[in-house]
């Protein structure tokens, strides 16, 4: 009965384990969807009209071709994305763990 109800546990840990690694997999993949938004929106912003004109005029890319591969731009504060996140309610261990800060 010991080991009956010692593998028991041992299943009820390995669902917990498996159930906080896949809440974290949703929590970076939410982190990293919102980081790359926040860089697209700043390539299509006036902030990033010049990178935006270069990627078409020199490079010859199109706009849907840009879209399609969810270029982004980043602004020239190192600290901008993390703010701008941390508005949005993410924690800085979220952060962390997707490598947007360290």
């Amino acid at each position: 009965d010991d080991a009956q109800s010692g593998n028991k546990a041992m299943s009820a840990a390995e669902k917990r384990a498996a159930i906080e690694l896949e809440t974290r997999r949703r929590r970076v993949r939410r982190t990293l969807e919102r980081a790359a938004a926040f860089y697209e929106q700043d390539f299509w912003d006036a902030r990033g009209s010049a990178c935006r004109a270069y990627a078409i005029n020199e490079r010859g890319l199109s706009e849907r071709t840009l879209r399609a591969f969810r270029v982004g731009h980043a602004p020239p504060s190192w600290s901008a994305a993390v703010q701008h996140l941390s508005a949005l309610g993410e924690r800085p261990e979220e952060l962390l763990g997707a490598g947007i800060s360290s």
